[in-house]
């Protein structure tokens, strides 16, 4: 049995088209999941529907909004399959999709991705060109043409060469065993923007990754996308605390150890460390200045850069208990001025 693991928050707009492109799959065992993060559209009569003409179909509905990773991961909990497949409300699969990815892992591997493509809704030519140009240059099929399997040892060098890009892809073109789970954990909670990159490599650097060149997932991009939502956030969570977490977990995390072994085979490790140590000193200092801010989201980054680093005393710089003191007497300084 595969569990297709749906998290929705208000995806009316898009549950029809996904859940048809479900249904219509030619592999038929499946556990379709979907776990409703409390939406407030009319996702929940359309999902009653749907269960009711199709058995397959179980729908949760979480007790309060828990947020996209968390949901994420309360759906491999409550997942019943041997394998499980990911799947986002407003992506899309071919009818082959689940089956190739079966046929691809066998009895070998034990995750398996797809090439995908892009399905753009209300966005630019400009901004549509520019994701082309800088997604497609991190494929897989680019990056080694013509291959079926990813080893660990690949894994580990793209990696470390193209760190904090996502050459496996986004969640609805990867498919991973439930044992996965089991042993590497669930997905990193602290990540906004790229929690599917940092477990794709946390597994892969040790499973290594089936690879089926076929475009057989298709991923939408629309104002309305979680990425989209994440937007607010971008400027310091998503783009600056996001990767520093990734190379924390380079450097620190031991299923992240390949990784560190190739940057000392190759002489980086020396690079990394210094890297990791001058961005968590700029990023603190900033979180520190926008504590005063007058805006209470920025003013709110002091509190979740403190957060983040409750469990990583490495990104936090010495003495940065002392960094709001600091950034309070600046901004004395600055007023009186």
């Amino acid at each position: 049995m595969v569990t297709v693991c749906i998290p929705v928050y208000n995806g009316h707009t898009f549950l029809e088209r996904c859940l048809q492109a479900i249904v219509k799959q030619t592999y038929t065992n499946l556990d379709i999941l979907v776990v409703d993060n409390q939406s407030t559209d009319d996702s929940g009569a359309l999902l009653a529907a749907w269960a009711g003409r199709d058995r397959r179909i179980r729908v949760v509905v979480n007790d309060t909004n828990i947020g996209l990773v968390p949901n994420r991961n309360r759906c491999i909990a409550l997942a019943r399959g041997e394998w499980i497949k990911f799947m986002d409300v407003d992506d899309v699969l071919a009818p082959t999709a689940i089956e190739r990815l079966l046929e691809a892992a066998g009895s070998t591997y034990r995750m398996a991705i797809c090439r995908r493509l892009f399905f753009y809704e209300g966005v630019d030519e400009a901004q549509r060109i520019l994701m082309e140009r800088e997604v497609r240059r991190y494929e897989v099929r680019e990056l080694l043409p013509g291959r079926t399997y990813i080893t660990p040892d690949e894994v580990a060098r793209l990696a470390l060469e193209y760190r904090g890009r996502n050459f496996v892809g986004e969640p609805t073109a990867v498919m991973m065993h439930r044992s996965v789970f089991d042993e590497f954990g669930a997905f990193n909670e602290d990540l906004v923007q790229i929690p599917d990159l940092e477990y794709w490599l946390r597994v892969g650097l040790h499973t290594g990754i089936a690879y089926v060149d076929e475009p057989l997932s298709c991923f939408s991009i629309h104002n309305g996308a979680a990425s989209a939502a994440n937007l607010a956030l971008r400027s310091f969570r998503a783009d600056r605390v996001d990767q520093l977490i990734l190379l924390h977990e380079y450097l620190y995390n031991a299923y992240f150890e390949p990784v560190r072994k190739l940057a000392e085979a190759e002489g980086l490790l020396g690079e990394l460390r210094a890297d990791f140590r001058r961005r968590a000193v700029r990023i603190a200092v900033r979180a520190a200045l926008d504590g005063r801010s007058t805006n209470p989201t920025v003013r709110d980054h002091w509190t979740q850069w403190r957060i983040v680093g409750q469990s990583r005393p490495h990104m936090r710089p010495l003495g940065d208990a002392l960094l709001p003191l600091a950034a309070f007497v600046l901004h004395t300084t600055r007023v009186r001025r």
